[in-house]
């Protein structure tokens, strides 16, 4: 949405409130209130621009900006208009307008803006940015195909790359008007209204690939908007409320594929050996398909009657929905060196969208949800509740054959395969009763039953069954006490060969089990305490523990555990004096198993190792710890004049993971060498202090004077040694091209300086 059109909104918007005005209303000043706030904010920014990361969702400029406009109006009882705007003219405004007459309708219109920044001064050889094709000019492209080597391949690289384009990858237009209306005046009916309409522009990292470890990043465009209306009818008289809603989302795209140049060849061959092509030999263009145009329309009726027999309610609601896409499909390769009469060629041109046995994709899903809740107090100590729903994804997209496939661009692979379209079923039924063991004691036991049908996935049938006790507890004035303990079991027949139906090569580890239809056991535990021991103090204090078991997965995920703690501290010393202290940590693990292997080569669990236990074998263990503390001091220097504020917090993340794996020889041992782990994931250290002094000049006036630094350090092993063009020791091109995007350290300085007018 253009400037142009955001005013044409907004005037438009005040045009409609105001044409429900009462004419001669605003000269009874008696019954008129008008209030509002306007904010306007100086600042100093050192340091800004040293990472994306300080600004990637939120913009915090130097020099003046209005921070807050906000307009009140009501007449009598009947009429009101809000106005409220936040960062006007800035990447992450915000605008809202509320208008209406009290009992008869509400009218509400929003325009938020949300920037999200990757990467600033990113540097890539290709032109086109921010369209659907990617371009390095021939004359780069010929120079780096007549490489003689790979040490000297990346000395032409780096050669090119000092006269590289920069640019700044962000989604700097991510865009939404939402438009609200509630008619109110025809009771027992409400009739809403919501329009929303939200549009994306801009560019973000992304990869591509020619051979199996020669990545390319690419700055990927975005250009696409969602358009949602919905319609809802609503009846509430006596015990009976009904409801019945349309929902749509339309999903466009306008930019349908991406093609981009390869770095390395201007000109099309093909090779045996795809691993590994670079300037010797593969495609000279890159080619995906993205995000698709699609629709997905939404039915829902609902309705409940309480003041049934035994203190009870039931409600009931259903929904059915119907997606849809026919997106165009992309031919199997760009390589037009891959047609008939060379060597182990199809005998089509695969370049061509003639030779696909398709020609676009038209999709169609229809989902079905059911959902019944019964809430019933037979007797005063107990309280029932019993509950069932089934939803149903049914994918109605037909099997495609394929009688082969092009790897990594470069050599057809003559393997028939096909597409199965998956869908899944889910129906859960459960209850809880809970009794009231004394005053304010409520102990409750539930009991959950999942079953879950796919269709074309390994695991046909899978039952989950969970049983779940709680106690809740208000001792006095002084303690609230919540604890509970869950305990599931999900079991079910895997078949790994499912999925590959009309496969000559079965790709799958035979002993792999994917973690969403594994047999699992899980355990969850949860305790939460708020403590008031004396007046002016509340402390609280959480934790929650979390373990799946995968009991019959020899490969896949093994185990995952989880602990979450924290505790928080409030102490108002004065009715001018509080202070705040909290600290929370969350401690993440599990554990995989995996085994490098190829069809007829070392590992090979069909043919070579039929067997759980192999040299090829792999084990990781990860683990992810995020500690936050922080504290806070408020002071009312001089009452309702001059309060001081201040507040620190320190994140800091830690994460690694440790690889091992049995060492055999290059014959029997498809990874023959000690593996090396990672100590160093995502670890991140994040400081945070905001100072500020707010003085209140008059009834009217105030001002704020302010300081914020935010200093942030990450540590990772992709960090380590970076370049834009990786090499290895011999100074040999190691596989990949860069852009720069990984986040970097930034300490930013704020200075700033608020004028507050309320009126």
């Amino acid at each position: 949405m253009t400037k142009k059109n955001i005013v044409i909104v907004g005037v438009s918007a005040l045009f409609m409130s105001f044409f429900f005005l009462p004419i001669g209303s605003l000269a009874q000043q008696d019954d008129t209130t008008i209030s509002g706030q306007i904010s306007i904010t100086g600042r100093t920014v050192t340091g800004r621009r040293e990472s994306a990361k300080f600004e990637e969702y939120r913009t915090i400029p130097g020099g003046a900006s209005s921070e807050v406009l906000e307009l009140k109006y009501k007449f009598k009882d009947k009429y009101f208009l809000d106005l409220r705007s936040t960062g006007i003219a800035l990447d992450d405004q915000n605008i809202n307008l509320r208008t209406g007459l009290y009992g008869k309708f509400k009218f509400e219109l929003i325009y938020d803006q949300l920037p999200h920044r990757f990467a600033y001064d990113a540097k890539t050889l290709y032109s086109g940015i921010g369209t659907g094709s990617l371009f390095i000019s021939s004359a780069i492209r010929s120079n780096l195909q007549d490489s003689t080597s790979p040490v000297d391949l990346t000395n032409r690289i780096a050669n090119f790359f000092t006269s590289a384009f920069i640019t700044d990858l962000e989604l700097s237009r991510r865009k939404k008007v939402k438009f609200n209306f509630d008619a109110m005046a025809y009771d027992p009916f409400n009739l809403r209204v919501e329009f929303n309409r939200e549009s994306r522009k801009g560019i973000r990292p992304f990869f591509g690939s020619f051979g199996f470890g020669n990545t390319v990043e690419l700055p990927e465009p975005i250009d696409y908007t969602t358009t949602e209306p919905k319609f809802i009818g609503e009846y509430t008289k006596g015990p009976m409320y009904l409801t019945a809603s349309y929902y749509a989302s339309i999903f466009h795209n306008n930019i349908d594929t991406l093609t981009w140049s390869n770095p390395y060849r201007v000109t099309d061959s093909t090779t045996p050996t795809a691993y590994t092509t670079t300037y010797a030999a593969g495609s000279s263009r890159g080619l995906i398909d993205l995000y698709p145009n699609n629709r997905y329309h939404n039915l829902m009726f609902s309705g409940s009657v309480k003041d049934i027999p035994l203190k009870s309610r039931l409600s009931v609601s259903s929904s059915w929905g119907w997606m849809r896409q026919n997106d165009a499909l992309v031919p199997y390769t760009t390589n037009t060196a891959i047609k008939p009469g060379a060597a182990n060629n199809p005998p089509f041109d695969a370049s061509s969208l003639a030779s696909l046995p398709e020609r676009s994709f038209d999709g169609r899903v229809n989902t079905a949800l059911y959902n019944v809740l019964f809430t019933s107090r037979p007797v005063d100590i107990m309280h029932v509740k019993a509950r069932y729903r089934y939803y149903e994804y049914d994918n109605q997209a037909k099997k495609v054959e394929f009688p082969g496939y092009v790897r990594f661009d470069a050599v057809w692979e003559p393997e028939p395969n096909e597409s199965l379209p998956t869908g899944y079923s889910k129906s859960t039924a459960g209850v809880d009763v809970g009794f009231d063991i004394a005053k304010p004691t409520t102990f409750t036991v539930g009991y959950t039953f999942d079953r879950t049908r796919r269709k074309n996935r390994e695991n046909s049938k899978q039952d989950d069954h969970s049983l779940k006790f709680s106690l809740d507890t208000k001792a006095g004035s002084w303690l609230d006490l919540r604890a509970s303990y869950e305990r599931s079991k999900r079991d079910g027949r895997y078949d790994y060969r499912v999925p590959h139906e009309g496969q000559t090569i079965t790709p799958a580890l035979p002993f792999l089990r994917k973690y969403d239809e594994a047999d699992r056991n899980r355990d969850r535990l949860l305790f939460l305490a708020t403590l008031n021991p004396v007046d002016p103090l509340t402390l609280s204090a959480s934790f929650i523990f979390g373990k799946d078991n995968f009991k019959n997965s020899a490969f896949g995920l093994l185990a995952d555990r989880h602990n979450v703690y924290s505790i928080d501290a409030d102490y108002a010393l004065a009715e001018r004096f509080s202070l705040l202290a909290f600290y929370t940590r969350d401690d993440f693990k599990n554990r995989q198993k995996g085994r490098q292997w190829s069809p007829g080569g070392i590992g090979d669990p069909y043919l070579v190792e039929p067997r759980l236990e192999s040299f090829s074998n792999w084990d990781t263990n990860n683990r992810d710890k995020v500690d936050t503390v922080g504290t806070g001091l408020t002071i009312g220097v001089i009452q309702k004049r001059l309060d001081f504020n201040t507040i620190y917090s320190l994140s800091k993340a830690a994460g690694h993971i440790d690889i091992t794996s049995p060492l055999g020889t290059p014959a029997t041992d498809a990874n023959p060498f000690v593996p090396i782990g990672f100590p160093e994931v995502d670890n991140t250290r994040i400081h945070t202090v905001n100072t500020k002094l707010h003085y209140t000049l008059k009834k009217a006036y105030a001002i704020t004077v302010g300081y914020m630094r935010e200093k942030y350090d990450v540590r990772d092993f992709n960090n380590n040694g970076f370049a834009l063009v990786p090499t290895l020791p011999t100074g040999a091109y190691n596989g990949a091209l860069f852009m720069g995007t990984l986040w970097k350290n930034y300490g930013v300085n704020v200075a700033y300086a608020r004028v507050t007018y309320n009126f």
